[in-house]
């Protein structure tokens, strides 16, 4: 996968607006994040990944623990 990225990119500058492309627009006429191509740090593998498929939604996915008391506070 090539990535190209200009000084821009790498600058710290903020963007305050902007208008997504058609291309990353899904059916739903919100952004598909899966087409965008963003890239994510990894911290545990020091590089770069992109995104992949969906695994799951948000707010939802620890609903079923919270149900059987299965909360995780014990850190």
């Amino acid at each position: 996968m090539n990535v190209a990225a200009d000084e821009s990119m790498l600058s710290g500058a903020e963007a305050v607006s902007g208008t997504p492309y058609d291309s990353v627009i899904a059916e739903t006429a919100k952004i598909d994040s899966l087409k965008t191509g963003m890239l994510l740090y990894d911290p545990f593998g020091t590089g770069y990944v992109t995104l992949g498929e969906r695994v799951g939604t948000a707010w939802k996915e620890g609903r079923k623990y919270m149900e059987e008391g299965q909360r995780g506070d014990a850190l």
